[in-house]
């Protein structure tokens, strides 16, 4: 209820109750409406109205949903110390809410927590047992640690619960890359790139299956209509031959210090895979030990450049 509202009815109405709300259900459905709004412009990865969407939906009324779907534009953004706020909220309020600990999970594994994300990607899935993406992400956090077989069968449980999620298929595809199963690999990402192929992060990773697997006529993946400018843009960029590695390492600087260090971590990643297609095999190793300086634990490139500088030592 507005201040105004409230005045006029404490002057006119002495009688009145302040406490007294006759119609909380009414503003809940709106903020419920605004959540719902959000969610499709999440989706559609137009994350700054989606953020209005539910800035909209907690200025109308509080709901736990408003908060939890929140924190995805937090995490998608690389603000983890506020998605970690906006969870802590949801959780107080409905604390039986799945996903508000799935989000809340991701953004530790982003602040290099690893056990408390697994804490509550194990707490989101005893909540929902069918929850695909939580099972996808512990599938992640384990793989991270160097626990594989837990992972594989994470991996392999979301992908049957959401065949759709291409995410799952991404994530399985690299731990294929990482333990050399390059074709695997090269199914796992183009299944991804079937089923996203506007996320250029599924295009890098099925170009690298293909030329680790010596098929370079295949690596030649289309990235007519992709944006290029923007992260991951860059990385392809380099991969194709069309962006120097100064340009490259130019493109992951952010204003963000954790999204920095993610994309500088992607950035020594992939010109380490460039150095490694050369032969440079030296050159390869100290791209690989850079990638895995920035600590970005909770990147892909990250333990994929854990698991090649093995091999390059």
């Amino acid at each position: 209820m507005s201040p105004k509202l409230l005045n006029f009815l404490r002057e006119h109405f002495p009688s009145f109750k302040p406490d007294y709300d006759p119609f909380p259900a009414y503003r809940q459905r709106i903020a419920l409406d605004h959540v719902r709004r959000g969610d499709s412009l999440f989706e559609s990865k137009e994350y700054a109205l989606a953020l209005d969407a539910y800035n909209e939906a907690i200025e109308f009324e509080a709901v736990a949903e408003a908060f939890c779907n929140r924190s995805c534009v937090f995490v998608q953004t690389a603000d983890y110390d506020r998605a970690l706020e906006d969870c802590n909220r949801a959780i107080k309020m409905k604390p039986d809410l799945a996903p508000a600990f799935c989000n809340r999970g991701t953004a530790y594994l982003g602040k290099g927590d690893r056990e408390l994300a697994l804490r509550d990607y194990d707490q989101a899935i005893s909540l929902k047992a069918d929850f695909a993406i939580a099972i996808c992400n512990r599938g992640f956090a384990l793989f991270s640690k160097g626990e594989i077989d837990r992972a594989s069968v994470d991996f392999d449980r979301a992908v049957e619960l959401e065949p759709n999620l291409a995410l799952a298929f991404r994530i399985r595809g690299v731990v294929s890359f990482c333990n050399r199963r390059f074709a695997q690999a090269r199914k796992d990402c183009a299944e991804a790139t079937r089923l996203d192929a506007n996320d250029c992060n599924n295009l890098i990773w099925l170009y690298l299956a293909n030329v680790r697997d010596g098929l370079t006529k295949k690596a030649q993946v289309q990235a007519e209509g992709m944006d290029l400018d923007e992260w991951p843009g860059p990385g392809f960029a380099f991969l194709l031959g069309s962006l120097t590695r100064e340009g490259l390492l130019a493109a992951s600087h952010d204003e963000n210090l954790y999204k920095q260090r993610e994309q500088l971590c992607a950035a020594h990643f992939f010109i380490g895979q460039a150095e490694l297609f050369n032969g440079h095999l030296v050159e390869a190793a100290e791209s690989f030990r850079n990638a895995i300086a920035s600590g970005a634990m909770n990147c892909l490139e990250y333990v994929a450049a854990e698991r090649e500088l093995q091999d390059v030592k």
